[in-house]
């Protein structure tokens, strides 16, 4: 009898323990990949990587073709935190929500794969956490290193990544995320709330992002490969000082002179230097692998210039490689490496457009 009763008892405290797991929210979607760190920004990384699992596309390859670039405070030698005021930036303008959603690369992420992004801010917690709920805990929204424990901002300096929040556990009182430059992270519900709250103080409340498949019919050969060609052109020869080539030379004579100051520090945007001209050279060869008509008629000159793009890729990587090193270990002599890398880099954007403006001479001569 007492053992009856004994197991009478055990089987109501399992189904009481139960039901209060059942009233917390608990969803976790696995993932097996990441946002590349190779990508042009951390938005188009995670954009990336969400539509994948979710089976909108693979990749976005023809979507990006980008080599518009300009320098600033090229006479500014000092620092703000981590970062020096020197800069050099791509022409996708990153600082506001509307201007990402608006460039190009979005658009034809549309035209070209059939996703469109939209956002919507939210300036009330319970709102913002309604939104995760109804998407099981799986969406894009943006988060500050700042929160990030593994991050080298943790409790340092604030910023912004885009993050896909891909986990919710409330009887742990923990969120998943997914962001580039650390991959699967944690976040305490607590975190979380200042998180949001940071958002709300700063900029009016905290952006999330809908990704959605939309129906569409497109034919490759629809891409004209000689506009984007000419329009990268009329940037890397222009005259103003700031641009291109011009703009690249003023860039490396600065950073001579701010590495007298013999201090670690990381140049803001250099990260998406590597990460444009790797993309480029995705897009060349994927038009070739999708047989653009185009592109296949000059395959030797697109391959060439798709290898171009390869090592400049790799130069800019390894510049920012030595930012990151001196940084994480207070090394700045380490930066004098990079000047024979830039110089090569130099020397290799020099030879680009020298490939580029050839094959425009052969496409207008068709």
């Amino acid at each position: 009898m007492n053992e009856m009763n004994e197991m009478n008892e055990m089987n109501e405290m399992n189904e009481n323990i139960e039901n209060i797991e059942n009233n917390y929210l608990s969803y976790i979607h696995a993932y097996h990949h990441y946002p590349k760190i190779e990508s042009p920004n951390c938005f188009l990384a995670t954009i990336t990587c969400y539509s994948k699992e979710k089976g909108f596309a693979e990749n976005f390859n023809l979507a990006h073709f980008e080599h518009s670039f300009y320098t600033s405070n090229l006479d500014d030698f000092e620092f703000s935190g981590l970062h020096s005021n020197l800069a050099i930036e791509p022409e996708w303008d990153v600082s506001t929500t509307e201007r990402v959603l608006e460039y190009r690369v979005i658009k034809r992420i549309r035209e070209r794969y059939g996703v469109s992004i939209s956002y919507k801010k939210y300036s009330d917690f319970l709102e913002y956490s309604s939104v995760i709920e109804s998407h099981e805990g799986h969406l894009v929204s943006v988060i500050d290193p700042y929160y990030i424990e593994e991050s080298s901002y943790f409790n340092k300096e604030h910023g912004f990544s885009v993050c896909i929040v891909n986990g919710v556990n409330e009887a742990e009182g923990t969120y998943s995320f997914i962001e580039r430059k650390h991959k699967q992270s944690h976040i305490t519900s607590e975190r979380f709330k200042e998180n949001f709250d940071s958002y709300l103080n700063n900029s009016g409340g905290i952006e999330v992002f809908f990704v959605n498949k939309i129906d569409l019919e497109f034919d490759v050969n629809s891409i004209d490969i000689n506009r984007d060609f000419k329009r990268i052109l009329n940037n890397l020869t222009s005259d103003k000082s700031h641009f291109g080539l011009k703009g690249l030379e003023g860039f490396i004579n600065s950073y001579k002179k701010i590495l007298e100051k013999d201090r670690a520090f990381l140049v803001p945007w250099t990260e998406r230097c590597f990460g444009e001209r790797d993309a480029n050279a995705k897009f060349l060869y994927t038009l070739l692998a999708e047989e653009h008509e185009l592109a296949c008629m000059f395959k030797g000159h697109i391959t060439a210039l798709a290898e171009s793009y390869e090592k400049l890729a790799d130069l800019w990587r390894s510049f920012e490689m030595f930012h990151l090193f001196s940084v994480s270990n207070n090394h700045p002599n380490i930066l004098k490496r990079n000047i024979s890398i830039l110089q090569d880099i130099y020397s290799l954007e020099e030879y680009t457009i020298h490939l580029i403006h050839n094959l425009c001479e052969q496409f207008d001569s068709l």
